[in-house]
């Protein structure tokens, strides 16, 4: 064994924003306007009830579409936006898709011209996570979750676990008296934290208890922030005097503010193991997993 097992953390922050597309569709008082996606995962398979939402993006404000899709993953809504100007595809564990290849499709139902806008091919949604284990309080980790290979030369390391911290976000717009008010729907923001197992490793002759023990306060500690992230991310507004600037204020402060959560929770990882010695100081470990423990509880405490 070495005379220190150490830790080294890699952070990604997956941000996904709401951009608009060159679509517009005008129409008269006897024309219906309707959506139609055809929605499919990352396998090609149809997304059935799975809740989806759209936002639907205007020159005047935006649409929410919440509803879920019918068994074989086609999502039908009204539209209630004259003029479109883009369109965005969320669900829970997937990335926000933009759609920017649609047509027009004319159908005349009960004596009416009913307009679908429909994608040239199905929309297909990419997971959020990629492969790896999201944090879970009734799941703890194991060596057999470190896949990665150990590197020809880790050194003095033991192991080394890879963590992402992520989030994405839909931005709404409405106007409002003083103006036009950008905000955070609700299902419009999921955080998470993962661990990377395929970039996660540990040496075959460090596969110790107490090193586990380490690495899992880590892990532990970046769900600390993942949810003081969620909770200052969720709160946001911004008013101003377009859709436009309003959008932009808001993805600026989100920026602005998961940028700071993330640096704040990179010196507490650093703290965490300078302080415990790489976790061979077993007081200072037990110290540092209880106050983690506490700010598990409450976030707004953590340094």
């Amino acid at each position: 064994m070495p005379g220190k097992i150490g830790y080294s953390s890699a952070m990604r922050t997956v941000i996904a924003i709401t951009l608009g597309v060159a679509l517009l569709s005008f129409l008269s008082p006897s024309q219906d306007l309707y959506l139609r996606l055809p929605l499919v995962d990352h396998t090609g398979a149809p997304l059935a009830g799975q809740p989806v939402e759209v936002l639907v993006e205007g020159p005047t404000g935006t649409e929410v579409i919440r509803a879920i899709p019918g068994p074989e993953g086609v999502l039908v809504e009204e539209l209630h936006v004259p003029l479109v100007q883009g369109l965005t595809v969320s669900a829970a564990g997937y990335l926000p898709t933009q759609v920017t290849d649609l047509r027009t499709v004319e159908a005349r139902e009960e004596g009416r011209l009913r307009i679908y806008l429909v994608p040239e091919q199905p929309v297909r949604l990419a997971p959020l996570w990629g492969a790896g284990i999201p944090w879970s309080s009734a799941r703890r980790l194991d060596w057999a979750d470190f896949q990665g290979p150990p590197p020809p030369d880790p050194g003095q390391e033991g192991a080394r676990i890879h963590i992402v911290v992520s989030y994405w976000m839909t931005i709404a717009v409405e106007e409002t008296e003083s103006g036009f008010l950008a905000f955070v729907p609700t299902g419009g923001l999921t955080t998470g934290c993962l661990m990377d197992s395929i970039r996660s490793w540990v040496r075959p002759t460090a596969r110790l208890p107490e090193l586990l023990a380490h690495e899992q306060g880590h892990f532990d500690l970046a769900e600390v922030y993942r949810r003081l992230l969620e909770s200052t991310l969720r709160g946001l507004t911004e008013l101003r005097s377009t859709p436009g600037e309003a959008k932009a204020a808001l993805e600026a402060r989100a920026a602005a503010a998961a940028q700071a959560i993330l640096g704040r929770m990179e010196a507490a990882q650093a703290r965490y193991d300078q302080e415990t010695c790489y976790g061979l100081d077993e007081e200072a470990q037990a110290r540092w997993l209880t106050m983690i423990e506490t700010w598990l509880a409450r976030p707004e405490l953590a340094p």
